[in-house]
């Protein structure tokens, strides 16, 4: 961990209606815990699906967890890791310059690294301590998906796509589907 304060940013996950799932409440819950203990100065939960949006259930938990509203952002225009990262990165271009921690289970944070060294984002990942995932069928699911969508996001690298859709995103339009 950074020694001076940080931004973290919680990347989304499901939630059910106004509560997040198993998987959401863990980011959440590491996010109320490194700003409880002085390590982040503000939290931005990303995440549009969802009614209410993703971003507005993690800042709703973290508020009734005691993190105040002003430490708090939420980013809503985001479907998809990349998106969570290109419009958290617009927010925290709007603050100081601090170290930026990138919340998530550990599995997802690969995917998130390399697609925050794309948006030429310096950020720490910090893992979840403890798995939602708790059965075997349930982890094996979860390290398949990410793998492909790792392998997915290198492949568009490779032949450019993923830098048009950073254009894309850069520019208000939706990149269309490779």
């Amino acid at each position: 961990m950074p020694e001076s304060k940080s931004y973290a940013v919680v990347l989304g996950a499901t939630s059910k209606g106004d509560q997040p799932t198993p998987v959401f409440a863990g980011r959440i819950a590491l996010a109320v815990d490194l700003y409880q203990s002085g390590r982040v100065e503000k939290i931005i939960f990303t995440g549009a699906p969802g009614d209410p949006p993703q971003a507005q259930v993690g800042a709703r938990q973290a508020r009734l967890a005691g993190v105040p509203p002003d430490a708090i952002l939420q980013e809503t225009r985001s479907h998809n890791t990349l998106e969570n990262l290109f419009f958290a990165r617009q927010l925290l271009e709007t603050l100081p310059k601090r170290p930026v921690l990138i919340i998530s289970d550990p599995l997802h944070l690969k995917r998130a690294a390399f697609l925050a060294k794309r948006l030429n984002m310096e950020v720490q990942t910090v893992a979840t301590p403890h798995s939602a995932f708790q059965s075997w069928g349930s982890r094996m699911k979860f390290l398949i998906r990410e793998t492909f969508a790792y392998l997915y996001y290198r492949m568009l690298n490779g032949s450019g796509l993923l830098e048009r859709k950073i254009s894309h995103l850069s520019m208000g339009t939706t990149a269309p589907a490779p």
